[in-house]
């Protein structure tokens, strides 16, 4: 019978880490962290457990570098405590020879909970989640100093992860959280240089973002993202991208590489329709 994954269990080199294999515990939400947003150890012991399970590499769940208007749903990656924590992932998952991300988001206009607060909800624009598994509030319409603020508080979050002892970042950039709210045409109506009418110009945030991240971690540290895809032309339009220009340098698992301002990106080619990608920014 023919292997249908026969390099799943083949060693992968990214950067200067070595994957035991292409198993990845994805983000998810366990849940296990306190109401203001801090992970307990029930967190550090689930952790220890996917990672003594085989997963090759793990990324934890969405946390978020500034307030999103409710503490409930994600880890708190702008509270300072967050790095005694990220330490414990950290000797939890690399007593098994596993690295470990942290996934650093935003919720945008989708933290459903704040609205019922009347907490304020951000978004690239005055616009509402277009989709009734979010409650229809109207966002608040980000200033061009308050993108720029959280930009540098990705930054600063990503700097925790560093000092946290942990590998490296994934960037939360699908699900219409705020990274997608800026990229979305739909969604961004800005005349500031967040906006505009290519996608090119719709990437400025998220061109901040990895470039702020990227300059906090240490050179070895990985930085992934993941995305979302809605349909079969979304990774073209990422590679068309200028940021993302270049030829195809290697293609292994069905993934393509462009080499990107210095980082080597892995690009994962949809099959259905609302399945998750994966991009991988290297670090030379």
């Amino acid at each position: 019978m023919t292997n249908p994954f026969p390099n799943l269990f083949r060693p992968l080199k990214v950067g200067t880490y070595t994957l035991k294999n292409r198993i990845m515990n994805t983000g998810h939400g366990a849940q296990f962290k306190s109401g203001d947003g801090i992970p307990t150890e029930q967190y550090v012991a689930y952790i220890r457990e996917r990672a003594k399970g085989g997963a090759g590499i793990i990324v934890t769940g969405h946390t978020v570098p500034h307030y999103d208007g409710d503490h409930a749903r994600d880890i708190c990656s702008y509270d300072e405590r967050i790095t005694e924590f990220y330490k414990k992932f950290a000797e939890a998952t690399h007593t098994h020879d596993v690295p470990i991300l942290a996934q650093l988001g935003h919720r945008g206009r989708r933290p459903t909970e704040a609205g019922f607060l009347q907490s304020r909800i951000v978004s690239a624009s005055a616009v509402p989640a277009p989709d009734f598994s979010s409650s229809q509030f109207m966002p608040h319409a980000m200033s061009t100093a308050e993108v720029e603020q959280v930009v540098e508080q990705f930054g600063m979050a990503a700097d925790r992860v560093v000092r946290g002892d942990m590998d490296g970042v994934e960037l939360a950039v699908g699900v219409d959280y705020l990274f997608s709210n800026f990229l979305n045409a739909q969604a961004n109506f800005r005349d500031d240089k967040y906006g505009g009418g290519t996608l090119e110009e719709r990437m400025t945030f998220l061109s901040e973002v990895i470039d702020a991240v990227r300059n906090a971690l240490k050179p070895d540290s990985m930085m992934i993202s993941s995305i979302t895809v809605w349909g079969s032309t979304t990774t073209s339009r990422w590679s068309a991208s200028s940021r993302m220009r270049g030829r195809s340098t290697t293609s292994t698992c069905g993934k393509a590489w462009w080499r990107v301002r210095g980082a080597a990106v892995s690009i994962g080619r949809p099959t259905t329709t609302s399945r998750a990608s994966s991009l991988i920014f290297q670090r030379d």
